[in-house]
């Protein structure tokens, strides 16, 4: 009743609560549950690697390349040829050549990322574009793979070499991402998806997600979380409290706001409180002064906007949990549920914080697979 379950239980109990305008399905036998709700995914963004090349199945250079082929006759009508899920571990110590790629796309350029999407293997006509050649130096955080007798580069980057052609890539508008919603949406109902928190969107997006609501194409209830720029001052919570009033329907809401406060373990870019053990010149970075942090997150908060927070590295978790803390004592407590998510690594001083402050942890189980493969190798 008014979007609640009332009353769960045998025939005999739900006849109490049956009217003449209630709606009776009988499912024989079959079972009906209520919907899952994905508490970190991003169907938008993530929709568009539905979309375009998937190369995440293949594991040896001769399927990676068959893969590849057919891709780029599937994808013929596109300016670039644009993939993910590349096993850079399938190849040699020096990665897929650019060569290769370049028969296999000939007719224009190729952008293809491992999963992660800090290693790209690009083709000829990419680097072209972005003005990469064997001159170019490497980027402070970053490497061009290059041939060991000439010095051109191979065609992988990593990295922030990979930026350097990912930021001349087509832009994203709001057909494309339509796209990628409406492949995301299947998937979800596959799997019983309700309901997603989309856990980073930007403007462009935002509208897209209300485009789709108006015109019906949005199939599911989401929680959009507004990406909060590190660089950018407090102004933007402004804006993103006004975007938060327009956003408000039976199926989609955007009073929610995302920061990246750290980066990954696997790239040592975490923010750890100790140094790391295989590289202890650095323990990682937060993207953002603690205390300006926690101004700009008592702002949220006072405006009602839960906030949602990358924080993998313990370092980053106890900056995110002070923030929060200093959010509850500025504006009072309330029922806020504000997210650590991932907490990856959480000092032990800091997990009675988590029920103290009401935050959620929002975990991932599955980078627990990650994690071990890393240490494995």
């Amino acid at each position: 009743k008014d979007g609640r379950i009332v009353y769960v239980g045998d025939e005999a109990g739900v006849a109490a609560f049956a009217g003449p305008k209630t709606s009776v399905v009988d499912l024989e036998g079959r079972l009906a549950t209520p919907g899952f709700v994905d508490a970190h995914s991003h169907p938008m963004s993530g929709g568009l690697r539905l979309i375009r090349c998937r190369l995440g199945a293949f594991s040896t250079p001769v399927e990676i390349y068959a893969a590849v082929r057919e891709c780029s006759q599937n994808h013929r009508d596109e300016t670039w040829l644009i993939g993910a899920g590349v096993d850079f571990a399938a190849f040699p110590d020096e990665g897929p050549a650019r060569g290769a790629l370049d028969l296999l796309v000939p007719d224009r350029p190729a952008f293809l990322t491992n999963d992660y999407g800090n290693i790209a293997w690009v083709n000829t006509q990419a680097l072209r574009r972005a003005g990469v050649d064997r001159a170019t130096p490497d980027p402070p955080n970053g490497k061009i793979r290059r041939d060991r007798i000439s010095g051109d580069p191979t065609g992988v980057l990593e990295n922030d070499a990979a930026l350097m052609v990912r930021r001349i890539l087509p832009a994203r508008d709001q057909s494309l991402y339509l796209r990628g919603l409406a492949a995301a949406s299947a998937m979800a109902s596959e799997y019983g998806l309700t309901a997603v928190i989309d856990a980073s969107v930007d403007e462009t997006m935002l509208k897209t997600y209300q485009a789709a609501d108006d015109s019906g194409a949005l199939k599911f209830r989401v929680t959009a979380a507004q990406r909060v720029d590190p660089s950018a001052g407090a102004a933007q919570v402004r804006s993103m409290a006004r975007l938060a009033r327009k956003a408000r329907t039976p199926r989609l809401r955007a009073d929610a706001a995302k920061f990246f406060l750290d980066g990954e373990f696997i790239f040592r870019t975490a923010a750890l409180l100790n140094p790391y053990e295989d590289m202890p010149e650095t323990s990682g970075a937060l993207s953002l002064d603690g205390e300006r942090f926690a101004e700009l997150v008592r702002d949220l908060d006072r405006r009602d906007i839960q906030v949602m927070t990358h924080a993998m590295g313990d370092g980053a978790v106890r900056s995110a949990l002070d923030a929060f803390a200093s959010a509850a004592r500025e504006n009072g407590t309330g029922d806020r549920r504000h997210q650590v998510t991932h907490a990856g690594l959480v000092d032990a001083a800091d997990i009675r914080r988590f029920s103290e402050l009401s935050v959620v942890a929002n975990l991932q189980p599955l980078f627990r697979q990650t994690d071990a493969e890393e240490r494995d190798e």
